[in-house]
């Protein structure tokens, strides 16, 4: 068996793995909950959820979901930290007055427990219709597009009155495109026929993506974006 953390595990990766016989599967956890919180059982397993919280033994809401039943993800139970070393006001942050863990992640349940995660709540951009879009949703989309190394979404001020936001990609393009178009990262000449590269699969995926989720600017990047120690792309925006 093989576990999957830290990020969304590709269904196409999944089905490779299952292929082979080997059982793959994702987990979820923080380290303020010791760490894991839910998993997805190799008997039952659902591909795009993160698994099923461990009720009875502790309890999981969603804090004023949306529409579609998605909001902050909250935790309760003996595996959750007592709060923060020495840091009282930033325990208090992550608290709600009746003893939840705030998570920071949106997400939604099922009615078997399973988890679904969008994204953080931190991150998440106000279309001008009022929509919730969650960048992580849509960056996951690009997962298997080889034209692209690092790719990350965030909103721009579409209309300075309501603060709704328009969905723009930063894009930093992989080294096969460069091979694959003969040309040289950098030179003069490249950035057009690069742009025309990313700007197709940006197309194909904004096919599969409802209308409001998908992406109108693009911006190409001439170096890659900084990462996290858990290889995670920082959002320095």
């Amino acid at each position: 068996i093989a576990i999957c953390g830290g990020g969304p595990l590709a269904e196409s990766v999944f089905k490779v793995y299952q292929a082979l016989g080997i059982d793959f599967v994702q987990g979820y956890g923080l380290t303020e909950t010791s760490p894991i919180v839910a998993l997805n059982p190799t008997y039952n397993f659902k591909i795009e959820s993160v698994g099923r919280n461990f009720h009875p033994f502790m309890e999981m809401k969603i804090l004023d979901p949306d529409e579609k039943g998605i909001g902050e993800v909250l935790i309760k139970g003996p595996m959750v930290m007592q709060g923060y070393y020495k840091m009282p006001e930033e325990t208090k942050d992550v608290f709600t007055e009746d003893g939840w863990f705030k998570t920071g992640d949106l997400g939604r349940l099922d009615d078997e427990h399973y988890l679904y995660l969008a994204g953080r709540a931190k991150n998440m951009i106000v279309t001008e219709g009022g929509k919730n879009v969650y960048p992580e949703e849509i960056e996951n989309a690009f997962q298997l597009v080889t034209d692209i190394e690092q790719i990350t979404v965030k909103g721009y001020i579409v209309d300075k009155a309501t603060k709704s936001e328009g969905i723009e990609a930063l894009i930093y393009p992989s080294d096969d495109l460069f091979k694959r178009l003969n040309i040289v990262r950098g030179s003069d000449y490249s950035i057009d026929l690069v742009r025309d590269e990313i700007q197709d699969a940006v197309n194909k995926i904004n096919k599969e993506l409802v209308v409001y989720s998908r992406i109108s600017k693009i911006t190409i990047l001439d170096e890659p974006l900084e990462m996290t120690t858990t290889k995670k792309v920082k959002r320095n925006f």
